[in-house]
């Protein structure tokens, strides 16, 4: 059982990449649900970050600091995917900006802009897993076998977590399985400094094209067995051996179909 009450995290919604924006269509009522979307004219644009971040540090559990994003939209036709993980890093927000500096910006029409680089894995003191790969460690990176990608899908409202131990590995997971564990260390990566104030972050590269903060808890290894059976019968169903009894009994699928190519095919690393 969990010795720690359940606190609900939310996104920043003043520190933010530009590429994104704050989606209303999906519940955002008196800021219970936050739920940041691409912008389409900037999705594909490798200039601009779209990176979020919670809103505060995240205060460690027994099994370490975590936090979990659902990702509602996803397309398909990217060879990387989004990375998650955690930072040091506090970027600035709107009332940090001097007054001079205010006034010309509200002059000329434009927005905020926390200076964010086009890529979270270029933020000072930040720690990541995804993209195409890659474990990414305060501006150092190494590869790892992990391809969300194919592992995120659309039509499925996946789950993704983010667990940091206390020995300083991310263990990452989908719908609450263990995908990768990285131990940056053992990669010749940074360690994180596991006694800092950490922010959660999400680099929203690749197929998915919305994310909202879950609230919840590690899983458990209980939960853990029961979702590993359950996994196991899903990849039962579709596995070569039930293709080939089916064709066998004469059993034919329905045709498949070219998926359609997504707005933003991105075949680049995001």
């Amino acid at each position: 059982a969990q010795e720690f009450q359940l606190v609900a995290m939310r996104f920043n919604v003043n520190v933010f990449g530009p590429a994104l924006v704050v989606d209303k269509q999906l519940d955002y009522v008196n800021e219970k649900r936050i739920v940041f979307a691409k912008r389409k004219e900037a999705a594909l644009d490798p200039s601009v970050s779209k990176a979020v971040f919670t809103d505060a540090p995240i205060s460690p559990l027994t099994a370490g600091r975590w936090f979990e994003v659902r990702l509602w939209h996803v397309n398909s036709g990217f060879l990387t995917s989004c990375a998650m993980g955690f930072t040091q890093f506090k970027a600035p927000e709107p009332e940090d900006e001097d007054e001079s500096s205010r006034l010309a910006r509200e002059e000329e029409g434009l927005p905020f802009d926390c200076k964010l680089p086009p890529k979270a894995r270029d933020i000072p003191k930040t720690w990541l897993v995804g993209y195409n790969g890659k474990a990414c460690a305060d501006g150092h990176s190494a590869a790892i076998d992990l391809h969300l990608n194919v592992k995120i899908l659309p039509l499925t409202l996946d789950t993704l977590g983010c667990l940091l131990t206390p020995a300083g590995h991310i263990v990452m997971y989908v719908n609450r399985l263990e995908v990768a564990r990285v131990d940056f260390g053992g990669l010749g990566l940074p360690l994180i400094d596991t006694s800092a104030e950490l922010f959660g972050v999400v680099d929203l590269t690749g197929g998915p094209q919305t994310v909202e903060l879950e609230e919840s808890f590690p899983p458990t290894e209980g939960e853990v067995a029961e979702r590993q059976v359950l996994q196991a019968k899903k990849d039962a169903r579709r596995s070569p051996a039930k293709k080939k009894k089916e064709v066998a009994e004469g059993v034919q699928e329905e045709p498949k179909q070219d998926a359609p190519q997504a707005d933003n095919a991105d075949f680049s690393e995001g």
